[in-house]
C-alpha cells in the first residue's frame, strides 16, 4: 500500500511538472509503486527463508556434533568401568 501511495505522489507531481492529468498520472504512479513495492517484499522473503535455512542448517550441525560427542564420551565411560572390573576393552 505504501509502495502505491508513493508511486501515486510521485506520477502526480511529475504530471503536475509536465502539465498533464494528474489523475491518470497518479493512478499509473500507483500501479508501478505497487509493482515495486511486491517486489521488494518477495525479496525480503526469499532473503528470510534463506537465513532461515543457514540457521536450520548450522542447528543441524551442531547437533550432530554434540550427538557424536556424546556417543564418544559414552564408549569412553564404558570402557573405562569394563577396564576397571577387569574385563579388556579394545
Amino acid at each position: 500500500m505504501r509502495g502505491a501511495m508513493a508511486g501515486a505522489a510521485a506520477g502526480a507531481v511529475i504530471a503536475e511538472v509536465g502539465d498533464d492529468d494528474r489523475s491518470d498520472a497518479a493512478e499509473n504512479g500507483a500501479m508501478i509503486g505497487a509493482v515495486a513495492a511486491r517486489r521488494q517484499s518477495r525479496r525480503a522473503n526469499i532473503q528470510q527463508a534463506e537465513q532461515q535455512a543457514k540457521a536450520e542448517q548450522h542447528a543441524q550441525a551442531q547437533a550432530a556434533a554434540t550427538n557424536a560427542q556424546g556417543s564418544e564420551n559414552y564408549f569412553k565411560a564404558r570402557a573405562a568401568c569394563l577396564e576397571g572390573k577387569g574385563y579388556s576393552v579394545k
